[in-house]
């Protein structure tokens, strides 16, 4: 349906993968694969830019929004966040 639900590469590589993302942001940008952020806030129910700025780390998402970003995603929440801190 969505996301791609494939175990979270180690935080190093993500780093190395996106390294301008801060690891929420890697951990989104590497979870919906090749669903475009547009695509991804509709499923979440959210505005694209609101999807973009959560993966550059200028907005920080509530619980909430955490929740539905992983269900649209079709992961854990505990997979979206890991490597948050």
């Amino acid at each position: 349906m969505t996301g791609t639900a494939n175990p979270l590469p180690t935080p190093a590589w993500l780093k190395q993968m996106y390294p301008d993302l801060p690891p929420l942001g890697r951990n989104i940008r590497y979870h919906r694969g090749s669903i475009s952020q547009e695509r991804l806030a509709k499923l979440a129910g959210f505005r694209p830019r609101f999807v973009g700025n959560v993966e550059v780390g200028v907005t920080d998402p509530r619980a909430s929004a955490l929740l539905k970003l992983a269900r649209a995603l079709g992961i854990s929440l505990s997979e979206l966040l890991e490597g948050v801190e």
